[in-house]
């Protein structure tokens, strides 16, 4: 009788396991790559950061929302051009279609990162989170992009 108890148990708890296994094997639906946040002098409470996301499911997904662990405020921003002079505008939410690549960049597409712990982030990377209303959240790690004398901008008063 043992046996049998011990047996029952066994499968039962296989079968529990077969979900986790499955979803593992499961490539994300949206997948986030060249993940960094753009250095800023320390006085500076704001910086930008970059990524590339790209949409391998066969639906769309809405972003709605990132969130950085070091900054209090993450938000999405474009760069457009209004009445002949450029223009920073928030995007509340932005569509990534089926098999659609979107680039966020210097210029373009971005996202803001409000009060960055400038001191977490010069010892470790951080961890970038963006939400969808349809797909879920997706984490990867955003490293520091350190600026350089040839970076634009630098030494500009």
């Amino acid at each position: 009788m043992s046996k049998f108890i011990f047996m029952v148990g066994w499968l039962l708890l296989c079968a529990l396991w077969v979900p986790f296994i499955a979803a593992s094997d499961t490539p994300a639906m949206l997948q986030i790559s060249a993940a960094s946040i753009r250095q800023m002098p320390p006085a500076q409470s704001v910086t930008s950061a970059y990524m590339v996301l790209s949409n391998r499911s066969e639906v769309s997904c809405t972003l709605v929302g990132a969130a950085i662990d070091i900054a209090k405020r993450v938000e999405f921003h474009r760069h457009a051009q209004v009445d002949g002079m450029m223009q920073m505008r928030r995007v509340e939410q932005l569509v990534v279609a089926p098999g659609q690549d979107v680039i966020f960049q210097p210029g373009g597409l971005h996202m803001m990162v409000f009060d960055p712990d400038w001191a977490s982030l010069e010892k470790r990377s951080a961890q970038l989170t963006v939400r969808t209303l349809e797909c879920g959240e997706f984490t990867t790690v955003a490293a520091l992009r350190r600026l350089t004398k040839q970076s634009p901008g630098w030494g500009r008063k």
